[in-house]
């Protein structure tokens, strides 16, 4: 059972994070057989025009047409509605004494989350397509104060809550009509958009929406600071008619095919007259259909199309690669003041520091190559009370995964990248991990001014986290290496030193100046054994970093645990004030008694290390939510009540002495006394639907 269940482990791993080969990677950092793109091709230009834009885009689809792509088309429709609020019948105590609100990965950097807290005990909170107030103190009357039906269609991404001048954001992703729709079809096209929802919530028992701000594409991240909310959104604009529909077109692409598969010398002359029928029929559309659209709606009035005029806001590079814009859309968290920049890349990752934006685009179709090595642009985007403006371009080597391999330290970037590639021109694969310091020239470009590569050969970066001067780095293969960086001088970054240890550490989290705390799965020399453990690592000497703590939470029967907190490190909560650390926990056991769907919290110590204060468990209440009641085949009796509880959440708080805990599921909120947290003070069902992907089996 324990091989078969380690073989479980490893390969569910592998698929969120990716695993190395045993295929004998190499650790020589040349690619000999592979082509970088050069820095010159990717930047963009100052400015823009509509024929700017449409040149590029017949280049393009040419491209596309010539590889092997084709169109994309979408289908679908959104609506919102309210629903009134109801009345308070709490009295406001002061407020808590500390808590905690996101896990943000940059101080005052705040990023989407589920729940969002006020200094006053306020929780606005998502369930389903709803939001959700409630008022925490006393932490015994936890109450709902209100809620309000947010759309009938679109799916909540995420809150920002500006404390300070009373206002929460909602971020939804949905489908638009497609406007104007062609006359021919029964029901519109769709195209995927973002919308943002601004509320007064000066008196939180009644918010009031006052704006909302539509913008075309998907969300990829939104952050605010201070007053002003920042979303980055990808936007793939369909192919034009003209261009689908082209008899022509479409005969000259498939004697193309035709062609280069006999190897006939026709080929070039195909490609060129593909090209120039792109370039013809594109010449004859609008440039800013391809570019993202943005509506305005103020109270009950209508949508207002507050799109630019001209194409000029928009960033164009040399390059060719697959048609897509990322768009930054700057506004103040009461829907005012609006602006917005498109850089023309396929970026899907995205990393905020107080006065940059970084969209970061791995090198994946570019120049449409399969040669192409494995590189990483990243755009820095200015950020602040006014209009998103283009800066900079950084071109590294290797690829990013999360936004915690980027930090911004006193006017320097510091990047962390794995290279997994295989060299044609060797016949061997290539593996090993990098580390880069970007300073921004003033003249356009993130140069690279310090470096540490080729460390960890044959493994792949899992985790990382950078500590003002400090880095830290988590790589996999059998075992977990964590790297020490020293960062001081930028130019001359140094790996200090590192500790293996079995398992794997999935997250990093700074404990004070000297020691870290991580999560992750435990090991041997083997592989991982599936369970959760925590670390508290001594780094204060980075030459000699020391494993000080390990804890493994028990099971009293065999099962298997997991926690969004090894994925998702908003699911993390620390409380530094009390020492107390509070994750989500599934536990899904042969018996239906001994299946667990709620959260631990534990005392943290750099002395003592880890103590368990208590679980409290959510089941009740999805029972009471999803259980059908009869005897047999119930849902109960199938277990799916239990991924249905899906604890997501933990908000800790100081109040009148005590430390108090509000957990928070798909299904309701607990709160309890971080020593006694299985004995719960109050309850707060959260009954309003939410789906899940494996109902539709």
């Amino acid at each position: 059972r324990r091989l078969q269940k380690n073989g479980f482990i490893v390969l569910l791993v592998c698929v969120l994070y990716g695993c190395g080969s045993g295929g004998g990677p190499s650790t020589e950092p040349d690619t000999a057989g592979l082509q970088d793109t050069p820095f010159a091709k990717l930047v963009p230009g100052p400015t823009a025009s509509c024929a700017a834009v449409k040149t590029y885009v017949s280049t393009s689809i040419a491209n596309m047409l010539l590889n092997g792509g084709g169109p994309i088309c979408l289908a679908c429709d959104v609506t919102t509605a309210g629903a009134p609020s109801v009345e308070s019948t709490a009295a406001t105590p002061d407020g808590f004494d500390d808590f905690t609100g996101t896990n943000n990965q940059e101080s005052g950097v705040d990023e989407l989350d589920r729940v969002e807290t006020d200094q006053l005990g306020h929780f606005y909170v998502l369930d389903g397509r709803h939001l959700v107030v409630a008022s925490g103190l006393p932490p015994a009357d936890l109450q709902e104060l209100a809620s309000i039906e947010l759309s009938k269609d679109a799916h909540p991404d995420g809150l920002l809550l500006d404390e300070a001048n009373e206002r929460l954001v909602v971020s939804l992703s949905g489908l638009a009509p497609l406007e104007p729709a062609p006359a021919a079809l029964i029901a519109p096209p769709a195209d995927p958009t973002v919308e943002l929802l601004f509320f007064d919530v000066a008196d939180p028992a009644n918010p009031v929406l006052t704006k909302k701000l539509r913008v075309e594409g998907f969300e990829l991240a939104a952050r605010r600071l201070d007053a002003r909310v920042h979303l980055a959104s990808h936007f793939t604009p369909l192919l034009p008619d003209s261009v689908t529909n082209d008899a022509e077109l479409n005969d000259l692409q498939q004697r193309y095919y035709d062609a280069k598969a006999d190897g006939s010398d026709d080929v070039d002359e195909l490609a060129q007259r593909v090209k120039d029928r792109v370039a013809l029929l594109v010449a004859a559309t609008d440039g800013q259909d391809y570019l993202p659209r943005l509506w305005l709606q103020e109270g009950n009035q209508e949508y207002v199309d507050v799109t630019p005029a001209n194409c000029g806001n928009v960033a164009i590079p040399e390059a060719s690669m697959a048609f897509a814009l990322t768009t930054v859309t700057s506004v103040d968290s009461d829907g005012g003041n609006v602006g917005l920049l498109s850089v023309v890349n396929n970026a899907w990752n995205v990393y905020a520091s107080r006065d940059s934006l970084y969209l970061i685009q791995p090198s994946a179709g570019w120049w449409w190559d399969e040669l192409q090595s494995q590189q990483t642009a990243v755009y820095k985007i200015a950020i602040g009370p006014g209009s998103p403006a283009y800066r900079a371009l950084g071109l590294v080597s290797g690829w990013a995964d999360s936004s915690f391999q980027f930090s911004e330290f006193e006017d320097h970037l510091r990047v962390t990248t794995n290279r997994w590639e295989f060299d044609p021109a060797r016949e061997r694969w290539l593996q090993d991990n990098n580390l880069f310091v970007l300073a921004d020239s003033g003249s356009g470009r993130l140069d690279v001014v310090g470096s540490v590569t080729g460390f960890a050969p044959g493994e792949r970066i899992f985790s990382a986290r950078f500590v003002e001067d400090r880095g830290f780095v988590v790589t996999f293969r059998q075992i977990d290496p964590l790297f020490a960086f020293d960062l001081k001088e930028p130019r001359d970054p140094r790996l200090m030193g590192e500790i293996e240890i079995p398992g794997v550490s999935t997250y990093i989290h700074q404990l004070d100046e000297a020691h870290l705390l991580t999560i992750g799965m435990g090991g041997d020399e083997t592989g991982l054994n599936g369970d959760i453990q925590l670390q508290i690592f001594d780094v204060q000497d980075l030459s000699a970093p020391r494993l000080i703590h390990a804890f493994v939470p028990e099971f009293s029967a065999e099962g298997f645990v997991w926690s969004a907190a090894l994925h998702e490190h908003l699911a993390f909560n620390y409380f530094a004030a009390a020492g107390v650390l509070t994750i989500p926990v599934q536990y899904s056991a042969s018996a239906r008694e001994d299946h667990f769907s709620g959260f631990a919290a534990f005392a943290v110590s750099t002395d003592v290390g880890f103590r368990e204060l208590g679980r409290v468990d959510h089941s009740d209440l999805a029972r009471q939510e999803h259980c059908d009641g009869t005897a047999a085949g119930s849902t109960c009796d199938d277990g799916v009540y239990l991924e249905s509880a899906n604890p997501s959440r933990a908000v800790a708080a100081s109040f009148a002495g005590d430390t108090y805990v509000y957990t928070l599921s798909d299904v309701g909120m607990k709160v309890g006394r971080a020593q006694d947290l299985a004995n719960s003070v109050a309850v707060l069902p959260l009954t309003y639907p939410n789906e899940y992907w494996w109902w539709a089996f």
